[in-house]
């Protein structure tokens, strides 16, 4: 009787070591919780959706586009705090670019320096990309030099931020207006949690067998 009396809850809880043990528990769950929460949030709880994202062509035949009909992937980091045309040059998109720029516009030339390319739409200026392109007015020999003056500087400069300065943004070619999904946040938060719970239990369980010699041990 005597023996069966140890192997029960009460039996662990008339313990100081076990009281001291499950405050342990407890804490070690919380830190849990805490800190893989604090991960997916600090992520964002909301996320790109790359479905629904719009990209806006702002010349040619003005395009509607989304990232995934031309397939790129847009993140929280390219776009954390709305898009900015700038920011999104600098920011190493060069493949994202050129993808837009093939599908918006479909350059002769898809390999082209995103920077180069963007330099040579700003010299044509607003006016005269509003124009068809069968109907544009050409450069004129002093753009021409000009580019062929500024394109290698462009071109052989290595740091996006350097090649940066030859522009002056004038000319925007797209816009992005990201639309956002809560729905992979939902869904790692619920899955996320539950494996926690679930792994605590099984340790809670595993101990109650070593200790008790039961996964369900008597109160």
């Amino acid at each position: 009787m005597e023996n069966n009396e140890k192997k029960t809850l009460q039996y662990l809880n008339s313990k100081a070591w076990y009281r001291l043990l499950k405050v342990v528990f407890g804490l070690c769950i919380l830190v849990a919780f805490v800190v893989f929460n604090g991960i997916i949030i600090s992520g964002g709880v909301k996320n790109v959706d790359n479905n629904k994202t719009t990209i806006s062509c702002t010349y040619g035949d003005k395009k509607i586009l989304t990232p995934k009909q031309i397939g790129i992937e847009l993140s929280n980091y390219e776009l954390k705090d709305g898009f900015n045309y700038k920011n999104f040059f600098e920011g190493y998109n060069d493949y994202t670019i050129k993808t837009i720029f093939k599908n918006c516009y479909q350059p002769t030339n898809d390999d082209i320096d995103v920077f180069a390319a963007q330099k040579v739409y700003e010299v044509y200026g607003n006016d005269r990309l509003s124009i068809k392109k069968n109907q544009r007015p050409p450069l004129t020999e002093a753009e021409k030099k000009y580019l062929d003056e500024t394109i290698p500087k462009i071109e052989n400069s290595y740091i996006n931020s350097d090649k940066s300065k030859y522009l002056d943004y004038s000319v925007k070619l797209f816009d992005i207006q990201p639309s956002y999904t809560y729905s992979k946040f939902i869904k790692y938060f619920i899955i996320g949690n539950l494996l926690i719970l679930l792994f605590f239990e099984v340790i809670r369980r595993a101990f109650y067998y070593v200790v008790l010699g039961s996964v369900k041990p008597k109160e």
